[in-house]
């Protein structure tokens, strides 16, 4: 009999240091699947209430629609007092926040960070609540600024495709596909100055780790117009997209940086997108529409080998 009691107690030990790891890892895959701004942490229903009220009012009204500028005067912002609200209460909730960037009908609905107090690669593995979180938040090198007139301003983020739910710039693969491309060419933002819309010109794949590399994150500013030639042919060269958009020198860029499928796991593998940030009312229809994919861009050395 002392045999068999001390035997069930064994058993309900390891039953009960069993369930108490089934617990944990359940908390734990909660808090590595959720992200940022676009699905939080299940930690409270004040959470999930305030994220669905914050999407419920910018899916109830786009940027685009009933926004207004002043007449008379060539601007690259629209104001939107919907889209002024949901700005506000990101910042509200982090005062990191110096934007919201969405490309319509994909996951892509996240806030934008710049943070020079918690360092400019805080929230590659933070959230919006500062909690590590795999997913990360887009956020912005510390030498971007959305509110100049003229410089790229570069983004980073993760490109969540292997796991469930998929998220940041899972769909930017889609690119790849010239009709997804039509359907899908522009990346919004709303800045504190009004929402401003970004054209896609061009899609590319990289490898940091070629000895031919384009070092495509140092070009911000450039001083010259030999500068910026120089890196619009190197972005050129390996871009996938043909569209013909014109740019110059004075223009204002927005460029993704995230992880490609191609070359996955090799922590060297970059999807880089770049658009040029639209006036209002600036026609662009028609090089959406003439666009095609270019044959032969330039390919990382290992997929040119293969």
């Amino acid at each position: 009999m002392k045999k068999c009691k001390t035997f069930l107690s064994c058993l309900l030990f390891i039953l009960a240091m069993f369930c108490a790891f089934s617990a944990m890892e359940v908390i734990l895959c909660r808090i590595l699947s959720r992200a940022d701004g676009n699905s939080w942490p299940d930690a409270t229903q004040k959470k999930e209430n305030f994220m669905i009220e914050l999407w419920n009012l910018s899916e109830t009204e786009r940027p685009g629609e009933e926004n207004g500028t002043d007449e008379g005067t060539e601007t690259c912002y629209e104001t939107n007092p919907k889209d002024a609200k949901l700005l506000n209460r990101y910042r509200e909730r982090n005062k990191d926040v110096v934007g919201v960037i969405t490309v319509r009908d994909s996951v892509l609905r996240h806030p934008l960070m710049q943070s020079p107090e918690r360092g400019e690669s805080f929230y590659l593995n933070h959230d919006l609540d500062l909690n590590q979180n795999f997913h990360g938040v887009p956020f912005l090198t510390l030498n971007s600024d959305l509110l100049r007139e003229r410089g790229n301003n570069l983004v980073y983020g993760h490109n969540i495709i292997w796991t469930n739910p998929k998220d940041v710039f899972c769909d930017f693969v889609n690119y790849e596909d010239i009709e997804y491309y039509k359907t899908h060419p522009v990346i919004e933002v709303i800045t504190q100055k009004g929402t401003v819309r970004y054209l896609i010109f061009s899609y590319a794949i990289m490898d940091t780790a070629d000895p031919d590399a384009f070092v495509y994150w140092e070009g911000t500013e450039w001083e010259t117009e030999e500068e910026f030639d120089s890196y619009m042919e190197q972005m050129e060269a390996r871009n996938w997209l043909n569209t013909k958009i014109p740019y110059t020198i004075n223009d204002s860029f927005l460029t993704i940086s995230t992880c490609s499928k191609e070359l996955a796991h090799s922590g060297t593998n970059r999807m880089v997108v770049m658009a040029k940030r639209l006036m209002v009312g600036e026609e662009y229809i028609k090089y959406v529409t003439e666009a095609k994919m270019k044959e032969n861009p330039y390919l990382p050395e290992k997929l040119r080998k293969k």
